[in-house]
């Protein structure tokens, strides 16, 4: 069986390197941090910055992607204190979370809400989405000297208009609606 290795070096946070073998074959993926060198400090990567946030959602992204439940678990909070993920639970629901988390490429940031030990992502999602305008609100939990998000979403889908100008003023009120939300 052939198998490819990939070695690449991702920037994780502000001044966090992490390097990463990804090794591929036709049944598995697997992801190795083999090395991590960090120069930030806490009390930065602390803050409800975009850049943190986004360092946060793509450790997410990358145990997603390498289908690893341990790493997935490891950077996920549960939405209900104490949940459990069994390995039965992971194999038919690890499918699904590439669409509920997608790439930041497919998203357009729109701003951060912070509530000191709680922050959210504020994103139009569903881009390319023909009939509405979706805005989704990520939530994320200071844990230690870092960020970890948070199982579930709260957002608006409001239906597209026929000009640019209206889906403008869509956008504006799908946003508003999803601000609601987290107050």
């Amino acid at each position: 069986m052939k198998k490819i290795l990939i070695t690449l070096i991702v920037l994780v946070c502000l001044g966090t390197a992490v390097v990463l073998a990804i090794s591929k074959d036709k049944t598995t993926t697997s992801v190795n941090t083999i090395a991590t060198t960090t120069e930030t400090n806490s009390s930065t990567s602390a803050l409800a910055t975009k850049e943190n946030l986004e360092a946060a959602y793509n450790r997410l992204r990358v145990a997603i992607i390498a289908k690893d439940k341990a790493a997935f678990e490891a950077n996920m909070e549960p939405a209900k204190l104490g949940a459990i993920i069994t390995a039965e639970d992971w194999q038919k629901g690890v499918v699904y979370l590439d669409a509920l988390y997608p790439d930041l490429s497919q998203i357009k940031f729109i701003k951060i809400v912070d509530k000191g030990e709680f922050a959210y992502y504020i994103a139009q999602t569903e881009l390319t989405d023909t009939k509405s305008i979706n805005v989704t609100a990520f939530k994320f939990h200071k844990v230690g000297g870092g960020w970890k998000l948070m199982g579930g979403s709260t957002g608006a889908s409001l239906l597209k208009k026929s000009t640019q100008a209206e889906n403008d003023v869509v956008l504006e009120k799908a946003t508003v609606d999803t601000m609601a939300q987290i107050q």
